[in-house]
């Protein structure tokens, strides 16, 4: 047989078998009991995610709580630590200075309250604008 002919029988060969899966897959989608059991898989899927959407939701509102109740929590406790803060405004900057020195001695001469580098936790400049703010704890 030429290589012509094999050529020409498997072609034809190939267009029945595609013929044919094309008819059985057509039946097949025509089918009440394929059409029922596909109906019925997909349902069952769809009702799963649902489930599964639903714990997931259930799970979001929860960690949306406990972020606000951290978050308040954790105000509470900055609230807590800033019960000896002390901001004192109108200090003019100085080049170099020791900003515990420049309050002891500020509350000294203002006050006349003795202080000392013990009484002070911290003490520091904030800048808020153009304006220099000390800070001391």
């Amino acid at each position: 047989m030429p290589a012509d002919n094999i050529d020409r029988i498997t072609r034809s060969s190939s267009e029945k078998d595609e013929a044919l899966i094309q008819k059985i897959i057509e039946r097949v989608l025509i089918n009440p009991v394929f059409l029922e059991k596909l109906s019925s898989a997909i349902a069952e899927k769809i009702a799963c995610q649902d489930k599964q959407i639903k714990v997931c939701e259930e799970k979001v509102v929860s960690l949306e709580r406990k972020v606000e109740d951290l978050h308040s929590e954790l105000e509470c406790q900055q609230q807590y630590s800033r019960r000896n803060n002390l901001r004192i405004f109108g200090i003019p900057l100085t080049k170099d200075e020791d900003t515990g020195n420049v309050v002891t001695k500020m509350v000294k001469e203002k006050l006349n309250i003795t202080l000392t580098a013990n009484d002070i936790d911290w003490c520091h400049r904030l800048k808020q604008k153009r304006l220099f703010t000390l800070q001391c704890c």
